[in-house]
């Protein structure tokens, strides 16, 4: 009303203002209002920062936990059932049975997750599908948007949904869908050879590099999940004699990633310019063996480097704290830095390490190019990568150890930074397609100087009865 009383003032003939005067003061006095608007408008959608802000940002915090459900169906759009291609032991997994059949549509078996650079989106990646390799499964990928209710006083309360917005499958350069059916070892009219996607990162240009647990493989898809190149992969990594499961693998490889065991994992550099691939388990040749049938053993992990030419950089070793452990994701936090998943395979209360690990580069020593087997006395001349744990999950302060602890911890991605400065890192879990067991999403913030910090090397000593009954 304030700029009405200026012109009535002005209409009386007061005579102390002048009309450009009156004018310039309307003017004047709508900005300030509007610049008042604006100011409240901010402190509206940033209040939770002001409000994060009076909390000390230099420890960890879980701000919020939410599940998709087992049964949940994704947006492929595909109708009907899956049904095993077969029960007999050839098959990866021998439990499958006649009567075990799966919806087309169902979403689970999340390998990987990275966010899409846009709001809330991100990209879940789904593995060779349900029961090991057994069933005839179109490979794909999910955007889903995770929908946070920051908390303006207390970020652990917090609230965090999760929504499935598109689905996208993996096809090669004729327009065929990948399949993760663990017999597909030759091409045909359906689809090219088998795949089994592990590993995710979105590109500066929005394509989607893909690492296969199969080959191993490292592929570039489009936005739209056509194949547009595959980067070849150091002879030292393959499998000469592929099978249908650890069964006939094994026994009929001396070299290349054991079964199930491929590049679990990948990162890629904030430039866009290298791709860190992580073995989930040692090479066969970095293993020992009591005979060709027993149970490859080793705790020395390749991690390879590349240009996103393709071209191999380099090759450095990761050293497990215990031979039944195993590797799940890789994604880069720093210059030389990467947050990694290192795991025991047990669910529940039998969990005994479910840690996510801060590695460094700087000091490691560059393999690429030896062929000598790299055993623990090997390694013994070489500089493994530094790490320590960052997070451990099982932690009593989490609230997230006991029965509902899920089996595999798989995936990890940074998101937008948090309101507070620190940074946003979503941990989700792998059910393997199991329509009881939820897919579960977690969201931690992580201070910066955390991820940054020098890194002083970290053992963990895991023994006893418990630890025993860890399986492949």
């Amino acid at each position: 009303m304030e700029h009405e009383n200026l012109l009535r003032k002005h209409n009386r003939g007061g005579g102390t203002l002048v009309e450009s005067d009156c004018l310039s003061q309307i003017v004047l006095s709508l900005l300030t209002r509007v610049s008042m608007f604006v100011v409240v408008i901010t402190f509206a959608w940033y209040g939770q920062s002001t409000a994060w802000a009076e909390k000390p940002v230099s420890a960890i915090t879980l701000i919020s936990v939410t599940d998709i459900a087992g049964d949940a169906p994704d947006r492929s759009g595909l109708a009907g059932m899956k049904i095993p291609e077969s029960c007999s032991d050839s098959v990866a997994d021998p439990n499958a049975s006649s009567d075990q059949v799966f919806p087309a549509n169902i979403f689970g078996g999340i390998s990987a997750v990275d966010w899409s650079g846009e709001g809330n989106d991100y990209w879940f990646l789904a593995d060779r599908g349900p029961l090991d390799g057994a069933v005839d499964w179109p490979c794909r990928l999910h955007k889903v948007r995770l929908n946070f209710a920051f908390n303006d006083t207390d970020p652990v309360a917090s609230k965090l949904t999760a929504e499935i917005i598109e689905t996208v499958f993996l096809e090669d350069f004729h327009g065929r869908r990948f399949t993760g059916l663990a017999s597909a070892y030759t091409p045909s009219a359906d689809h090219p050879v088998r795949l089994d996607p592990e590993g995710l990162r979105v590109s500066p240009k929005g394509t989607f590099y893909i690492s296969d647990e199969y080959g191993p493989r490292l592929m570039e898809f489009s936005r739209a999940g056509r194949l547009i190149r595959e980067l070849t992969m150091p002879a030292h990594y393959q499998c000469a004699c592929p099978g249908t499961s650890w069964r006939d693998e094994n026994p009929n490889n001396d070299t290349g990633r054991q079964s199930n065991r491929g590049m679990e994992g990948l990162a890629i550099s904030g430039d866009g310019r290298q791709l860190f691939g992580m073995m989930q388990s040692p090479l066969l040749q970095d293993c020992q063996r009591i005979n060709k049938t027993a149970e490859p053993m080793g705790r020395n992990c390749r991690l390879p480097v590349f240009s996103a030419n393709g071209d191999l950089e380099a090759e450095y070793v990761y050293q497990l704290d215990n031979e039944r452990l195993k590797l799940n994701e890789i994604v880069q936090c720093g210059p030389d830095q990467l947050l990694t998943i290192e795991r025991d395979g047990l669910p529940g209360s039998l969990a005994q390490c479910k840690n996510l690990m801060l590695i460094s580069l700087r000091e490691a020593t560059n393999v690429a190019g030896r062929a000598e087997a790299l055993t623990d006395e090997s390694a013994k001349k070489i500089k493994t990568v530094k790490k320590q744990v960052l997070l451990n999950l099982l932690d009593p302060k989490w609230h997230l150890a006991g029965d509902q602890m899920p089996e595999k911890i798989e995936s990890l991605a940074f998101g937008p930074d948090l309101p507070d400065g620190r940074r946003l890192l979503i941990v989700v879990s792998d059910n393997d397609f199991e329509v009881d067991h939820p897919t579960h999403v977690y969201a931690f913030a992580i201070p910066k100087d955390l991820l940054e910090q020098p890194l002083v090397d970290e053992k963990q000593e895991l023994e006893g009865p418990e630890f025993s009954l860890l399986v492949k």
